[in-house]
């Protein structure tokens, strides 16, 4: 991943497909991401909880972190919730 690419191009939103728990904090710690916010998905027909996340560079491009779909099938239910959440913080 190379930051400068992203200032580059200045994309309005870049999206992260994650299968490790740790993973987005590694990125936000590696690329100094400021944390927005972080939100548990409904379980759906899961047993365990996944969350979303949402961080931000300095000058703002959005990371968005969900949960990657191989393997992981989100319900309709969280899928909702993650339109949702980036139509409230204007990213669709």
């Amino acid at each position: 991943m190379n930051l400068e690419l992203f200032k580059a191009h200045n994309p309005d939103l870049i999206l992260f497909l994650k299968t490790q728990k740790g993973f987005p904090q590694f990125i936000a710690e590696k690329f100094n991401l400021n944390e927005i916010n972080s939100l548990e998905l409904p379980k759906g027909n899961r047993k365990g909880a996944t969350r979303m996340y949402h961080y931000e560079t300095e000058n703002s491009a959005p990371f968005i972190f969900i949960p990657h779909p191989s393997g992981y099938n989100p319900s309709l239910e969280e899928i909702e919730v993650m339109r949702q959440y980036l139509d409230k913080v204007n990213l669709i």
